[in-house]
């Protein structure tokens, strides 16, 4: 899984979205790279070798452009796509996540740039990932059985009509599909719950990021926004039955992720010190990672995460986040002595 925060750094301190590479051989190669067949169509008597999207090559080589050539919303989506394939509800989360902070911190500059139809390239851009989003959201896996995995389309599918989906699928049944989840590990269920929360709660941060930005002029987002929805109800139903509620899930799966140094961590009533930066702001993401988990409507959660953020960006660069109108912006950086282009980090 990639430091989302790592691809957020600016390209360089003169330009900091770097270049536009729409037409660069690199993206040409992202595009092969996601192409796959379709294995429900027949091949007829001519059966050829089926295309397989190479995913892990997606989102390595889309990670790689945007942390060092292009802060590009065409590489975001796409990265996020890939790292749904690939890392189911978490990895999408952490999509939701790469496209709010470019959103927030390179609006301006951020590719592709704005034309004569304004910010349409942008809009698209956002409206193919929600779209795509509800088919991603469908091929989660919610069985992790010895016998069958099973996703969230095939529960649909059968719930929907208690038989076979086709005859040459016999084993996709309401009763496979049963079996299928009393004998996946109740483990799985705590963690699936967990991630689908946080899923939840960054595609709400993106929404509300974009909305902002955008306006009533922005993509549509109630598609996809119940997808997540009828997911989250649906894993939350599952792990129900197995005793396992939102926060015990959550508070189980935080207390996992930080049990290296809850084993150094002082004892009840007492503070501990923090003596770097770098502690400083890694404690501020513990501490949005707990509401983002055990609170996930809190809004604690998305202003730590955000204050962490912003201790990373140098002044001029936060100011520009924060201060929409560049008049306002230039008189505050004259008062404050700040030289965009000189600045250090």
């Amino acid at each position: 899984m990639h430091a989302i925060n790592e691809l957020l750094h600016p390209i360089n301190q003169t330009q900091v979205c770097g270049e536009d590479l729409a037409f660069a051989p690199e993206v040409d190669a992202i595009l092969e790279a996601r192409k796959q067949d379709d294995a429900s169509i027949e091949q007829g008597d001519w059966v050829a070798e089926l295309k397989i999207a190479d995913w892990t090559f997606v989102i390595q080589r889309c990670s790689a452009l945007i942390s060092s050539k292009s802060k590009d919303l065409r590489l975001a989506v796409w990265f996020t796509e890939a790292n749904a394939k690939v890392h189911q509800f978490r990895g999408l989360a952490d999509g939701y996540r790469l496209i709010t902070g470019l959103c927030e911190l390179y609006w301006t500059d951020l590719h592709p740039l704005p034309d004569d139809d304004g910010y349409e390239q942008r809009i698209g851009n956002l409206q193919w990932l929600l779209t795509r989003s509800v088919q991603l959201i469908k091929e989660m896996r919610i069985t992790a059985a010895k016998e069958a995995v099973f996703r969230i389309v095939d529960f649909e599918t059968v719930s929907a009509s208690g038989l076979k989906r086709s005859q040459d699928d016999v084993s996709l049944t309401l009763t496979a599909f049963e079996l299928a989840k009393r004998n996946t590990p109740a483990e799985f269920y705590r963690i699936l719950l967990a991630d689908v929360l946080d899923c939840q709660a960054a595609f709400l941060e993106m929404e509300s990021c974009v909305n902002a930005k955008f306006g009533i002029e922005g993509p549509a987002f109630t598609a996809a926004k119940e997808a997540i929805t009828r997911a989250v109800d649906l894993v939350t139903r599952f792990s129900g039955e197995l005793g396992i509620s939102k926060t015990g899930a959550s508070v189980t799966e935080l207390n996992q992720g930080l049990s290296s140094s809850a084993q150094e961590s002082p004892g009840p009533g007492t503070r501990q010190a923090v003596y770097s930066r770098a502690q400083a702001l890694a404690q501020l993401r513990d501490i949005a990672e707990y509401f983002r988990l055990t609170e996930p409507h809190s809004p604690v959660a998305y202003l730590a995460d955000k204050a962490a953020n912003w201790g990373e960006m140098p002044l001029h660069l936060w100011l520009g986040s924060v201060v929409k109108d560049p008049v306002a912006l230039s008189h505050i950086e004259e008062l404050l002595g700040l030289d965009r282009k000189h600045e250090e980090h």
